[in-house]
């Protein structure tokens, strides 16, 4: 996961979402969703297709991707996505 920065790709869907862990959760319920670009002030969340890191700079916006969770939170019990073996995306609470 990643703060002030975007990946920039399009979306190929776009929908208001309650916080940065509600859209991560939508973005598990959609086999094609592998990232998310959350803007915190208008609450949307952008679903898309980057596996790789969000590399622009964008104040106000949490970003997040497919590549699981190894490393991504310094806080127990921050959710992540992770792919399973059937490549679909899910939201996983990462513990340690």
């Amino acid at each position: 996961m990643d703060c002030c920065i975007r990946h920039g790709i399009s979306p190929f869907h776009v929908e208001i979402a309650d916080s940065f862990t509600a859209c991560m959760q939508h973005c598990g319920r959609l086999a094609a969703c592998r990232s998310v670009d959350y803007h915190e002030a208008s609450g949307k969340c952008y679903f898309g297709g980057a596996t790789g890191e969000p590399l622009l700079d964008a104040p106000g916006f949490a970003s997040a991707h497919s590549l699981g969770c190894a490393g991504a939170c310094k806080v127990k019990g921050c959710p992540c996505i992770a792919v399973g073996k059937d490549g679909a995306a899910k939201v996983v609470m990462q513990t340690a």
